[in-house]
Parts: C-alpha cells; structure tokens; sequence
C-alpha cells in the first residue's frame, strides 16, 4: 500500500496500459506489442528519474503568485460558474440536444444530433464548456462536499447530471463526478458513493438508449413498422446488450483504435513530422492536420458523413508525428509529466487520486497536450494548488498509511 501512496499516479497508468495493451493483442495478436514494450520502458524511465528531482525541488518552488491570486479570487466563484456555465451554454445552443435525439429512430440520425454539439457551440463555448465539464465542475462538486455544504451540493448534483444527460457523452457525468465518487470511497462515505454510481450509471444507461433507439422499447413498434419487417425485434435483453457494450468500449475499443492507427500510419497517412503540432503551424504557415479526425474517413468510411473523430491513446499522436522514434519521445514526455503532478501533490494521497484519476483513464483515448489544456487538467491542478494544497481550514479524513 506504501509504494501505491507513493506512486499513485504511475501506478493508475500502469494498469491502465495493461489494459490497453490487452486490446491491442486481441485485436491483433503480438503484431504491435514490442512498440508499446519499448514505449512503456521509456516511460518508466523517465518517472523514475524525474519523480528523484522533482521530490528535491518541488518543496523549494516559491507559491508566492499563487498565494496572489488566492486573494482575489474565492472558490466560491467557480462554484457560481458550475451553476451558470451550463445553463449559459444550453441557452445558447437554443436547445436541449438529448430531448431533441429521443424522436428519432435511426442510430446515425441521433449520431448526427450529437456530432452537430460542437459546432452549433462555436469555438468560445467548446473551450468553456470542457472547462466547466472536465475542471470547474467536478472541483467544484468535490469541494462543496469537503466543506460540508450538503444542501448546495444535492443541487450541483442535480445541474451536473443534468448538463452530462444534455450533452448525450456518456463520459461526461463519469468526468463530473468521479473525483468526488473516488473521495468518498476513500473517506468510507458509502452511502454517498452509492448514490453517485445509481447517479452516473442510471445517466450512462439512459444515454445508452436514447443513442441505440433500437434497443428503447418505446421506438420498437415505431422502428419495426419504418423498416416494413425487415427489422427483426432482438430476443437479447436489451439491458443485457448495453452492459456488453460499456464492458467492449472500456475493454476492446481504445486498444482497437491503437491497431487502426498503426495499420493506417503511414500507409494510408504519411508521419506528419514537426506540423503535427497545431501550434507549431501556425508560425511554419502549414496546414494542420487532424489525424484523429483525418483517419475517421478512412476506417468508416460508412459513416463519413459524421465527421467524426478516432481518438486514440496519448503516444499515437507522437507515433502520427513521427513514427517509432515519437513513441519514445511520448514515453519521455508522459514520465516528466506524470512525475511532477505526482510530486505537486506529495502525500495527499485522496487528493492525489480524487483529482486525477480521471486524466489518467482518458490518456488512452487523447493527446497528452489536449488533455492538458482543453481537456482541464491542468485547470484541475491549478485548482487544487490554488484552494485545497495546505489549507487547514478543511478537514480531510485520511486513510491510514501504514
């Protein structure tokens, strides 16, 4: 339990790319395993060597502009914008996207509803809603239930799996609620754990149908008499076939999506070198491309359509860029990270999983530097280091450590 408390997060991703690398052989035997090998030894490396320097320095960094900020700002503020944001970006969008899905009868036209989000959000609300959806939210449920605000937190609770069933991504409500789902785990609060999973697996079950309206016996009758018999009713429990299917995307799909980056690149992609990088485009004046949503195209090409994207695991990206040589370089970069998020929270350890256990699960389906930004988990760090590293004014139950 000690080497767990002391390399949390390094442990979180290990499992994780067992996992991972579990889809990858069964999708596609041993083919691609000596490349997640190598790439994971970097890694390890790499956080091993760096969690030695940054455990020496990280006590010597001066907090001083933090500590700043902190005087200006509440963390009451990012609990009003929890409240508002959502509600800001519904209002926008001029509809509820889910109560607009739930007519239809074909999985592509609710797919279509879903896809159409971002773009009817424009580019200022696609940031603040990850933002509100991936930080400022799950923070905030987190520290209302830290200092013991049970009435504001049954309501955020409440506008959360709201806004989550709203959005039609199941990932969302697990995004919102795990920090305080894994909290109360550690701190023994079962009661309230168990009305969190009732919470966020009634929302995912539910999204489930409304996406697959083929499975929602209420469009049975419907679809049945649009296909004029050619649909033939499933004798399968219904609810039977979505656990199959959340047990296949957590287990199956992103080491798949890994095997289809690599049979794609470079044989239908080049490596994209250098541009690969959004940022660095715009000073070479290149034109960036999307892998993600490049290669969606090419292996479904039955729904392109959709515009849609093949995200996959943190170290395709840089294999996209630059082959084998960016998967150690990945590998690198992960292990850096990774060892200093670790040391910023040192012995806090329910704080240490609570806050990013999440960003470590979704490193197998995003771009480390996407989940850093857009993705909110750098916002969640600054968060934590700016209300809850420290603060004795909050009383954290720990678990024991011996």
């Amino acid at each position: 339990m000690e080497i767990f408390i002391k390399y949390t997060l390094y442990c979180l991703y290990s499992v994780l790319f067992l996992f991972l690398s579990y889809g990858v052989w069964f999708i596609s035997g041993s083919s691609f395993l000596p490349y997640l090998f190598f790439y994971f030894i970097f890694f390890s490396i790499s956080y091993f060597v760096s969690i030695l320097f940054f455990q020496k320095k990280i006590d010597a960094v001066n907090w001083f502009v933090l500590e700043r900020i902190k005087s200006w700002i509440s963390p009451n503020f990012f609990v009003f914008l929890s409240v508002f944001l959502p509600f800001f970006h519904l209002f926008y969008l001029g509809y509820v996207p889910t109560f607009k899905a739930f007519s239809f009868l074909e999985n592509t036209e609710v797919a279509m509803v879903r896809s159409h989000i971002s773009e009817d959000s424009g580019v200022l609300f696609g940031y603040l809603s990850s933002f509100t959806i991936h930080a400022i939210l799950p923070f905030s449920l987190l520290y209302l239930y830290l200092v013991d605000k049970k009435r504001e937190l049954f309501f955020l609770t409440l506008i959360a799996m709201f806004y989550a069933f709203s959005l039609m991504h199941k990932s969302y409500i697990l995004t919102m609620f795990l920090p305080v789902l894994t909290y109360a785990f550690f701190t023994k609060r079962y009661k309230l754990l168990f009305v969190y999973i009732f919470v966020v697996f009634g929302t995912i079950v539910s999204l489930t149908y409304i996406a697959n309206p083929e499975l929602n016996p209420v469009h049975e009758d419907e679809i049945a008499m649009k296909h004029r018999g050619e649909y033939i009713k499933s004798s399968d429990n219904s609810f039977i076939r979505i656990l199959q299917g959340l047990e296949r995307r957590m287990m199956i799909t992103p080491g798949k999506v890994v095997v289809l980056w690599f049979e794609n690149i470079p044989e239908n992609l080049p490596y994209a070198g250098i541009n690969g990088y959004k940022f660095v485009t715009r000073f070479t004046g290149k034109k960036h491309v999307d892998y993600g949503k490049a290669l969606y195209p090419i292996v479904y090409p039955e729904d392109a359509r959709l515009k849609g994207t093949v995200n996959a695991a943190n170290f395709m990206y840089e294999y996209a860029y630059f082959g084998v040589k960016g998967l150690l370089l990945s590998g690198f970069i992960l292990g850096l990270i990774i060892a200093f998020v670790e040391s910023l929270f040192g012995a806090d350890f329910e704080l240490k999983i609570a806050l990013n256990f999440y960003s470590i699960l979704i490193l197998s389906s995003s771009s480390l530097t996407t989940l850093l930004f857009s993705g909110g988990w750098g916002l969640m760090i600054f968060l934590y280091l700016l209300f809850l590293k420290g603060d004795e004014n909050i009383t954290i139950k720990r678990i024991k450590t011996t």
